[in-house]
């Protein structure tokens, strides 16, 4: 009875051994000496596909592999197993029925009998596929890494490594051509110390913390920098390293320095012109034809003040408006209304002349010539195709009534018809309301931004 239990708890034991075989999370498959397989556990089937269990005609081990694992299984890991009885973690690739091959690790192990000769070969497959996706990003991300720290190395820019505490970590060739200080020397030293920078002698100290900060300073060598300063890693336990980056811009500066030089020599020269043309204007014209030209040059010596003042770059609308606002009599006899407006230098100065003139007229004629009326404006960009498109509206109220349209069109219309035309592509409509004067311009601001 006792040999009866004995050898049922073999049997079970072989069961639960087979059990666990097949259904193990790594592909199992046993073959002869020469590689012709005699068995492959259910894992192992599932990856290759329908009938490979069925091992009639004793297929091989590399029949399962692609074509590069099968080279390398009969030129490398065979002849290790007749040299050192074992080879492992061969990275191969399986073929698989209806499906892409799958990336696996090979472990193989040449099992031999008390004489010592090769009986068998058992192979342990494990699925490899996730490592291969991670070694991959691994590769990709060193190679991304070599190529940036390529860029460090050769830019002209200085580029250093800062720790919280103001030591330097890194220090790339362009320091050491700027400052003169060799990478090795520059390790471990205060970078405060190792980059003085005469008016902020404190730069990093007060300006590392959670945020990127930029800035512009002197160096003692004679050059000026933008400087930023960034966090590398803002969760680091012990606080974030930083980048700290210097970009000559001495040659830059220099352009800027001569560049307002030039605008003042250029203002100074216009409003040299500009007298001078007064000067003639008044020794020419008579009084009755002098006070026009006189205001209307008064008008664009403001517009030109008011471009220098923006180192002739852009201004808004509305700064135009205020100019005009105060020339009416305030807010109480002029109101505007509408969105922001770019304007380029050559069309600050037509609208000014513009306005001058509408302005004019409303003082000496229109609801601006007596201490009720006003003029109220707005302007808007017209929508569908053509968003630049700006329509601005001129609505004079409370000056004397307009008793007939004119029967000719004097100096200044035609000069703001021309003016709209030549630089707005626009056009000009006027309406003679009993109630007021009322101008709608419409004007081609190709470059405006709403």
């Amino acid at each position: 009875m006792a040999d009866d239990d004995r050898l049922t708890g073999e049997a079970a034991m072989r069961e639960l051994a087979l059990d666990l075989l097949r259904d193990l999370p790594c592909g199992i498959a046993v073959s002869d000496p020469d590689g012709n397989l005699s068995y492959v556990n259910q894992t192992l089937a599932d990856w290759l596909g329908p009938g490979v269990t069925d091992l009639g005609g004793r297929p091989q081990l590399s029949s399962l592999l692609t074509v590069p694992g099968r080279i390398f299984l009969q030129t490398h890991v065979m002849p290790m197993l007749r040299i050192q009885g074992f080879a492992r973690e061969i990275a191969c690739q399986l073929l698989r029925d209806g499906g892409p091959p799958l990336q696996v690790l090979l472990n193989a192990v040449l099992r031999k009998d008390a004489h010592g000769q090769p009986v068998r070969i058992d192979y342990s497959i494990f699925d490899a596929s996730e490592r291969s996706i991670y070694e991959s990003q691994l590769r990709r991300a060193r190679q991304e890494a070599e190529e940036l720290a390529a860029i460090v190395r050769s830019s002209p820019n200085a580029i250093l490594r800062v720790a919280g505490d103001g030591s330097v970590q890194a220090w790339n060739a362009g320091a050491e051509a700027h400052f003169g200080v060799g990478g090795a020397e520059a390790l471990g030293r205060p970078v405060e110390e190792l980059v003085a920078l005469p008016a902020t002698p404190h730069w990093f100290t007060t300006r590392s913390g959670a945020e990127e900060t930029a800035f512009e300073a002197r160096h003692g060598n004679g050059c000026e920098y933008e400087v930023t300063i960034a966090p590398i890693d803002r969760a680091a336990k012990d606080g974030p390293d930083y980048s700290v980056i210097f970009r000559d811009v001495t040659d830059r500066k220099n352009a800027e320095r001569h560049l307002r030089l030039m605008v003042r020599e250029m203002d100074h020269r216009v409003k040299n012109t500009l007298t001078v043309v007064n000067a003639i204007a008044r020794q020419t014209l008579s009084s009755e034809q002098n006070k026009p030209f006189l205001e209307r040059l008064l008008a664009l010596t403001r517009a030109h003040d008011a471009l220098t003042e923006a180192h002739w770059d852009v201004v808004d609308l509305r700064l135009l408006l205020e100019m005009i606002q105060a020339e009416a009599g305030g807010a109480d006899r002029f109101s505007f209304s509408g969105p922001p407006v770019t304007l380029q230098p050559r069309q600050m100065t037509s609208l000014s002349m513009i306005f001058h003139e509408l302005t004019t007229n409303a003082l000496k004629y229109g609801s601006l010539s007596d201490g009720q009326g006003r003029i109220d404006t707005r302007h808007f960009f017209e929508g569908g195709d053509r968003p630049n498109r700006l329509i601005f509206e001129w609505v004079e109220t409370g000056g004397p009534p307009v008793a007939r349209v004119p029967g000719k069109s004097g100096f200044g219309s035609r000069m703001i018809r021309l003016l709209v035309q030549s630089e707005f592509a626009g056009a000009v409509e006027t309406e003679y309301d009993a109630a007021g004067l009322r101008y709608r311009l419409t004007l081609n601001f190709p470059d405006a931004a709403n």
